[in-house]
C-alpha cells in the first residue's frame, strides 16, 4: 500500500513539473510586447575520435607490467561551426570549441535571437573540423509569433534538428 502510493504521488509530482516547465516555456519574459524569439540549442557530444592500436613488443618492453594494457589508444577532439541562416542572410557564425583538458566534455550552443512576427525561412548547418564526425543540417520554414518563442534543438541521437513552435 506505502509502495504504490509513493509511486502514484511521483508519477503525479512528475506530470504536475512537466505541465508547469511546459506552461512557463510558453510566457513571455521579454520586455518588448511586439517581437517574438526564435532559440537555437545544440549539445554534441560525438566530436572526439578515438583511435587505438597494438604496442609494439619494444614498447612493451618499457612498460611495466602493472601498467600494460592490450592497446594504446588516443582520442582527438574537433570543434563545429554552427552557421544559421534567415530568409538567405547570415545572421550567427560561430565555432564551438572542446571543452575541457582531453576535450572530452560535450559541446554546448545556446543563442537566442529576437524577431519581428511573420514568416522566416531558416537553415542551421553543423560542420565538423572533421569529415568522419556527422554534420547536422536544418532548413525549414517558421511561423514567428507575437510574444512567443521557437526552439529549435539539436537531436544528436537522431541525428537532426527538432523544432517547437
Amino acid at each position: 500500500m506505502k509502495k504504490s502510493f509513493l509511486l502514484l504521488s511521483a508519477v503525479l509530482v512528475t506530470l504536475l513539473l512537466g505541465l508547469g516547465f511546459s506552461y512557463l516555456g510558453s510566457i513571455w519574459v521579454g520586455k518588448e510586447e511586439g517581437n517574438g524569439k526564435m532559440r537555437v540549442t545544440a549539445r554534441i557530444t560525438k566530436n572526439v575520435i578515438k583511435t587505438c592500436r597494438a604496442y609494439s613488443d619494444d614498447e612493451l618492453r618499457t612498460i611495466p607490467l602493472h601498467m600494460r594494457q592490450k592497446e594504446f589508444c588516443q582520442t582527438e577532439a574537433f570543434p563545429y561551426t554552427l552557421t544559421i541562416l534567415l530568409d538567405g542572410k547570415k545572421i550567427h557564425d560561430q565555432t564551438l570549441t572542446p571543452i575541457s583538458a582531453r576535450g572530452d566534455h560535450p559541446m554546448h550552443f545556446d543563442k537566442e535571437i529576437r524577431l519581428n512576427p511573420g514568416e522566416y525561412g531558416l537553415e542551421a548547418n553543423l560542420f565538423p573540423g572533421n569529415k568522419a564526425l556527422p554534420t547536422y543540417s536544418f532548413a525549414q520554414k517558421i511561423n514567428v509569433q507575437k510574444r512567443r518563442i521557437v526552439f529549435v534543438l539539436l537531436d544528436e541521437g537522431a541525428g537532426k534538428f527538432m523544432m517547437s513552435q
